[in-house]
């Protein structure tokens, strides 16, 4: 059985309704996604918390092993990664679960889903390991704290850290 997993990318001043639906993804919208604000005079432009859109990646049910949907998805992530304008940024790749099944549990599973999307970014894509760096929150930042079973908890997200 498959579920929905999603990649969570932080954009500024941009909210993403609960309930509409995930935005098609490409390569540009990724690209503007990710990099951070402009400077003005020495001073960082920054209006809210950093953007974000949510991608559909699957994993199989309890499992850290991709989709072939989500490779595909996650080679429009590589796309923008390996693009000029983000060639300079390192990334954090934060797991994240919903509350079903134990808190140790789901602790190592959103750390291993984080590797998973590392390694194939790293070994299939060609973005280089230390541009990315992985962590696992298990189920303690939920999305959606009013539905802790909710799939759209479960989640992978993508930061830009320099």
């Amino acid at each position: 059985m498959t579920q929905l997993f999603l990649v969570a990318f932080t954009l500024p001043a941009m909210a993403i309704a609960q309930d509409a639906p995930l935005a098609q993804t490409t390569k540009e919208g990724l690209v503007d996604a990710l990099t951070p604000p402009l400077k003005l005079r020495g001073a960082e432009v920054t209006a809210m918390a950093r953007p974000s859109i949510d991608l559909a990646v699957t994993f199989a049910l309890g499992s850290a092993e991709l989709s072939e949907e989500a490779k595909g998805l996650l080679a429009t992530v590589a796309e923008a990664l390996g693009s000029d304008a983000l060639a300079g940024y390192r990334f954090s790749v934060a797991g994240h679960t919903d509350a079903v099944g134990r808190a140790d549990d789901n602790l190592a599973l959103s750390q291993a889903r984080a590797q998973s999307v590392k390694t194939y970014l790293t070994s299939t894509q060609g973005i280089a390991p230390d541009r990315l760096d992985i962590l696992g929150f298990g189920e303690t930042r939920l999305l959606f704290p009013d539905a802790p079973e909710d799939g759209r908890n479960r989640r992978v997200e993508i930061t830009t850290l320099n």
